[in-house]
């Protein structure tokens, strides 16, 4: 949900009504200066900026609340946590009031899975400032770090008042938006949003649609074409580079809304397994070819929006030590792990796939994939296979807190790699795994 990270505090412009003195004309640069510097990306800039203006004598309270508060922002975006969360304390010292620095602190947070404490302050924040879409946002990741499934979808709803909306999606329909009534004849779209491992996870709720009495469809990313095409009740349309035209649709939804908007219980979630449909053709090309035997695919990286998620190829060597085919599911794979895969007769399959057709095709020749926080880890959930999941932490808010496994996916085990633990030694351990249950 959103990414699943943490959102930025609201950014604050200093000015005379949060205690600047307009008479200070070298104070009001310098502010301008640094705000400018945090709008643009430039923290470095914008941390240097912001101390030399909390080094100016005789600061108003108010002042030096809204200062900290976007210094604590910037210390934030470097990853400087400590540096971010003693700003933020300190702006609610000076301020008990600013609701954005009550936010930041709550961020600060949920960035080290402390949700529930995390809460506290976005609940505080809220009390100051009802309409803060970037604290529900948050509130809502924390909800759902915590398994509170059902209140976190529809905190959710927020994501699209945030400032930076258009990440998740970029474009903004004039047609009514879907709550949830029936349709009555009309023509529904759902329109993607976010990363591919978003879309697998929120496909489950597509086939719901289809007892509300009117024409569904999907706006799918084209890679995921394959695995929506087959759906029942789902007409499934390519994803272009801008909006689907209007007269196309007579109301539309955003894909991760679909929970909150078809009143859907949490406690339901396992039941929706498998809801990815099998190649409608009747020969699986992978089983095939790797006949019998134990069969265990693998993923060691493939994230750009997180690559703390990543592992290397060579953690995933113990691997080796089990009697079974080894194939690499892996899509992107460098020359110099294309040698190892070879070297030590691991079969490279996803460097070849065209889609997540041929994603769904190999996991279903399986018995069981092993992988870090990928879309393929979604789409093996989704097929029910055995999938044992890796996790550095602090873990993407959908996979909880401290649970081994993953209401969204019966099939799966959750393996969380701890302060000073090396992935090496996680797959050593779920090799045990394999070879007592497999």
């Amino acid at each position: 949900m959103c990414g699943c990270k943490v959102i930025g505090c609201p950014l604050g412009k200093i000015g005379k009504d949060i205690g600047l003195d307009r008479n200070d004309n070298n104070m009001s640069h310098l502010t301008t200066d640094a705000d400018n510097a945090l709008s643009r990306g430039d923290y470095h800039a914008a941390a240097k900026l912001y101390l030399r203006a909390l080094d100016r004598p005789s600061i108003r309270p108010y002042l030096r609340a809204a200062l900290l508060t976007n210094l604590g922002l910037a210390w934030q975006y470097l990853n400087e946590v400590e540096k971010a969360t003693a700003c933020f304390e300190d702006a609610v010292a000076a301020n008990p009031r600013l609701a954005s620095a009550r936010t930041g602190l709550g961020v600060m947070y949920a960035r080290r899975a402390r949700h529930a404490e995390a809460l506290e302050h976005y609940d505080q924040a809220l009390l100051l400032d009802a309409t803060s879409a970037i604290t529900h946002a948050n509130r809502a990741l924390s909800l759902e770090a915590l398994g509170q499934l059902e209140d976190a979808w529809k905190e959710s709803e927020w994501r699209y008042a945030i400032p930076t909306a258009s990440s998740f999606y970029p474009y903004r329909y004039t047609k009514a938006k879907w709550e949830g009534e029936p349709l009555q004849g009309r023509t529904l779209l759902v329109h993607r949003e976010q990363g591919f491992g978003d879309v697998i996870q929120y496909l489950r709720f597509l086939p719901l649609l289809a007892r509300l009495d009117g024409r569904v469809k999907f706006e799918c990313p084209a890679p995921l074409l394959p695995l929506v095409s087959s759906m029942p009740g789902v007409e499934a349309i390519p994803a272009h580079a801008r909006p689907v035209p209007e007269e196309a649709f007579d109301c539309y939804v955003p894909l991760l809304s679909l929970p909150h908007a078809l009143g859907f219980r949490a406690a339901d979630l396992p039941a929706t397994c498998p809801y990815v449909p099998a190649n409608p053709s009747d020969k699986n090309s992978y089983s095939a070819r790797w006949g019998k035997g134990l069969k265990i695919g693998f993923i060691w990286s493939g994230s750009a929006f997180d690559r703390t998620r990543n592992a290397n190829l060579a953690d995933f060597l113990p691997l080796l030590d089990l009697n079974a085919r080894l194939v690499s599911l892996q899509k992107e794979v460098a020359q110099n792990e294309e040698q190892q895969l070879s070297e030590h007769g691991m079969e490279s399959a996803g460097s070849a796939f065209r889609h997540f057709g041929d994603t769904r095709d190999a996991i279903l020749a399986l018995d069981a994939v092993v992988t870090v926080d990928t879309a393929v880890a979604h789409l093996a959930g989704a097929l029910s296979k055995p999938t044992w999941l890796l996790l550095n932490e602090p873990a993407a808010v959908r996979w909880m807190v401290n649970r081994a496994d993953s209401p969204w996916y019966p099939t799966m085990r959750v393996r969380r790699k701890r302060d000073g633990e090396h992935w090496q030694e996680m797959i050593i351990g779920v090799a045990r795994e394999i070879e007592s249950e497999l």
